[in-house]
């Protein structure tokens, strides 16, 4: 019952990565009985945290408001008539210009899938 009103505790406190590992540990006890107090409030900090991320770049794509939310490098097609340089566009994807501080203009004609790259 304590686990249960700790768990409740956790997502009123909007915690909830912490909160799901914790149920995951009570559904398993035997699993987890090996580790210490510090190793099992180490994988709640860290289910915590990886949850925080995600939802932290799900809401940035979303408020992003990406036309093709779910495009990725390995997905363009690279046909001849498209003109697409695909070493020059896997080096884009590493996202060095950013770093280097430079400026990405993407042109070609209707339909060349510009949009799809910049997202």
């Amino acid at each position: 019952m304590i686990d249960l009103t700790t768990v409740k505790e956790l997502r009123a406190l909007r915690l909830p990565g912490m909160a799901r590992e914790l149920e995951s540990q009570l559904e398993d006890p035997q699993r987890y009985k090996t580790l210490s107090f510090e190793e099992r409030l180490a994988l709640l900090v860290d289910a915590e945290s990886v949850s925080r991320r995600k939802n932290t770049i799900q809401r940035r794509i979303h408020e992003a408001k990406l036309s093709e939310s779910q495009a990725c490098v390995e997905a363009i097609e690279y046909h001849e008539d498209r003109e697409l340089d695909k070493g020059l566009i896997t080096k884009l994807a590493t996202c060095a210009y950013i770093r280097d501080n430079h400026h990405v203009i993407l042109k070609g004609a209707t339909g060349a899938g510009k949009s799809y790259i910049a997202n």
